[in-house]
């Protein structure tokens, strides 16, 4: 008796991300970039600003209409927040 099998026409086995669209402001300018997160968007844009020398600022992102900024900010002992 030989044996057979059928593929599934819609497969689980590949997992698509969503990647979502962001845009780095630096002191010599800005450009955009994908990302899976938020934080994978900072890590990024942190990685690729100090391989190319420019200097971060910020983070923005527009997702499903929601606009908003990501900031690198720095608590002290005394709970006081200085925005790098």
């Amino acid at each position: 008796m030989p044996l057979s099998f059928s593929l599934p026409l819609k497969s689980n086995l590949i997992n698509l991300t969503t990647m979502y669209e962001y845009k780095c402001f630096t002191r010599q300018g800005s450009w955009r970039f994908y990302a899976d997160s938020d934080i994978d968007a900072l890590r990024l844009a942190l990685f690729y600003c100090w391989r190319d020398g420019e200097d971060f600022i910020k983070v923005e992102s527009a997702t499903l209409g929601k606009s908003y900024t990501l900031r690198l900010c720095k608590i002290d002992k005394t709970n006081s927040i200085t925005t790098l």
